[in-house]
């Protein structure tokens, strides 16, 4: 059996960014990309900004009263034993598509006869290992890394027997300012991701790309993923207590 301690037992005050009046947070446990957990007391009076959750929220009430309201909606009393789930904001899913699917899409498209006329062209799209796995709470994230990778292997059928190759690169945990985007600015949440592994950087990814450009003409690496050596998937990683 093992047994994962998500709560430390210290607290830190909250960021005036994220929340008004007197709240204290206690660092908790990472989770899959971009998720984590953490125990929150507020005091009387005290609550969150207005903020969006692209991967969905779910929040456990243990003590107090309080009150709980998506942006338009009624205002609910929520009591200890409560489960509050918040789904994911579907502004933030049309985002996540237009940017990694729209986006190879219409990138790919402006240089595409450019690529061909140069004799040795390569696309180098940059996914996930999302893209080929799932996990609790990344319906929006994966579904658009899952779109990618199907429009990197449709391309590569579709240019065979053009001189373009077709490559994607799938980094798995990498440091980056990527989760410091998606918690908003909230640097404490964004290095909880990390805590206990050393995680690949941008230079990492970068030599990877490098090595995949450079291979002679004849060599096409049409997949490479690439993970710290402490992580196995998006959801199980060795962490150093």
């Amino acid at each position: 059996m093992e047994i994962a301690n998500g709560h430390q037992g210290t607290y830190e005050q909250g960021d005036a960014a994220r929340f008004a009046g007197r709240v204290w947070l206690s660092p908790g446990l990472p989770g899959p990309e971009g998720t984590g957990m953490a125990v929150v007391h507020f005091s009387a009076g005290a609550r969150t900004h207005w903020h969006r959750h692209p991967l969905s929220q779910t929040v456990f009430v243990t003590e107090g009263v309080g009150l709980c309201q998506r942006r338009g909606g009624p205002i609910e009393v929520i009591r200890p034993g409560d489960r509050v789930l918040f789904e994911a904001d579907e502004e933030h899913w049309r985002e996540m598509y237009e940017s990694n699917v729209a986006g190879v899409m219409r990138v790919t498209k402006a240089l595409l006869p450019a690529l061909e006329r140069s004799g040795n062209g390569h696309v180098i799209v940059l996914g996930s290992i999302a893209g080929v796995e799932v996990y609790p709470g990344g319906g929006g994230y994966t579904a658009a890394k899952h779109a990618v990778h199907a429009v990197v292997r449709t391309l590569r059928l579709e240019l065979l027997g053009k001189p373009i190759r077709i490559t994607e690169v799938a980094p798995g945990m990498v440091e980056t300012e990527f989760a410091l985007v998606r918690f908003g600015g909230d640097a404490d949440r964004a290095a909880d991701i990390y805590r206990g592994l050393t995680p690949l950087t941008a230079e990492d990814v970068a030599d990877a790309i490098a090595f995949v450009a450079t291979r002679p003409p004849h060599v096409d690496i049409d997949y490479l993923s690439i993970m710290p050596t402490a992580q196995a998937t998006a959801t199980v990683a060795h962490r150093e207590e």
